[in-house]
């Protein structure tokens, strides 16, 4: 069995290699070794998967993964996962304004299998969108300032 560091320096690498895909992949086949709640405080597996979320313009899941790995963007929320989260925002408002997404796409739900969604719809419209883009910029003051 791999440990939590492992796992985490393994999904690092595939995105440093742009494999996002992998990466989800590789996210999905190992996540069940591990708790909810150490996937969920660990900011660089939360970064890693925004990124390779975003990458492969898979929004509605990043969504997803926020809400069934009880992670909250709020003023207590490391800049790491706090950057991350604000870039994903950014290109979910992009890739809605333009349509120009990449269509990478994955169509396998990677945070649904264990947790159902119990009916919640993912897909924010764009005023939500910008409602959490500035939400999320206000909250860097705070991590600037202290």
């Amino acid at each position: 069995m791999i440990t939590l560091f492992e796992f985490s320096k393994n999904i690092s690498n595939l995105n440093k290699e742009e494999k996002y895909q992998d990466a989800l992949r590789y996210f999905k086949e190992n996540k069940p070794f591990f708790s909810i709640e150490q996937i969920g405080k660990n900011v660089y597996i939360i970064s890693d998967i925004f990124k390779a979320l975003r990458k492969t313009d898979n929004f509605n899941n990043a969504f997803k993964f926020l809400d069934f790995y009880n992670i909250k963007i709020n003023e207590n929320t490391i800049e790491r996962v706090l950057t991350s989260y604000g870039w994903l925002l950014y290109s979910k408002f992009k890739a809605d304004n333009n349509d120009n997404s990449n269509g990478q796409e994955i169509t396998e739900d990677s945070f649904e299998d264990e947790h159902p969604v119990d009916g919640k719809n993912y897909d924010i419209n764009k005023s939500e969108i910008v409602g959490r883009i500035e939400s999320c910029i206000l909250l860097y003051p705070t991590k600037i300032w202290g």
